[in-house]
């Protein structure tokens, strides 16, 4: 499984022979799951134009416009065409980025379903309270609850940001 942060997939017009054909088809062509994270954009054409058939696009978060193109935006799952019939949107979460995906028992060989559970966290900033981080965890929290009442099998991937000590010499990120 492929978990990146992309950070923005470019446009066409600005960057013509980009990251996405040259570093970023040739290793989502490497794993059955990946999970793409700050997309900030809703069109992937041309990203899986240049995977030539051999994946398909199982999950991509719609970006409301104001926020296309900007930082902190944007999911998207994909799979091989191996494991795609294996995988389902289970549920989308409202409050925050993320998405749960179903995989079934028959896709890893275990005797109950995966839940896979991709997950972008904002980090804190001028725009982004930590009264608001806490909120977004705390749902992220129940988001977790609930999964884990349906299978006892969760895989959660993602870019949580999530800073727990901070001191003078050192921080320490999960």
């Amino acid at each position: 499984m492929l978990v990146r942060n992309v950070d923005g997939i470019s446009d066409l017009a600005i960057d013509p022979a980009s990251v996405i054909t040259e570093v970023l088809c040739p290793a989502i062509r490497r794993h059955h799951v990946t999970v793409l994270l700050e997309i900030r954009t809703t069109d992937l054409s041309r990203l899986i134009q240049h995977l030539h058939g051999t994946h398909t696009l199982i999950y991509k978060q719609n970006i409301a416009v104001e926020h296309t193109g900007k930082k902190g935006h944007g999911i998207a799952v994909i799979a091989s065409n191996v494991c795609s019939d294996f995988m389902a949107v289970w549920r989308v979460a409202e409050d925050f980025q993320c998405v749960w995906i179903t995989c079934k028992k028959e896709m890893f060989g275990l005797s109950n379903d995966v839940i896979l559970g991709a997950v972008y966290m904002r980090p804190q900033s001028n725009q982004f309270t930590v009264d608001e981080v806490r909120e977004h965890y705390s749902n992220f929290s129940d988001e977790l609850a609930c999964a884990s009442q349906v299978t006892p099998n969760v895989l959660l991937c993602g870019d949580f940001n999530a800073k727990i000590v901070r001191s003078r010499m050192h921080m320490r990120v999960l």
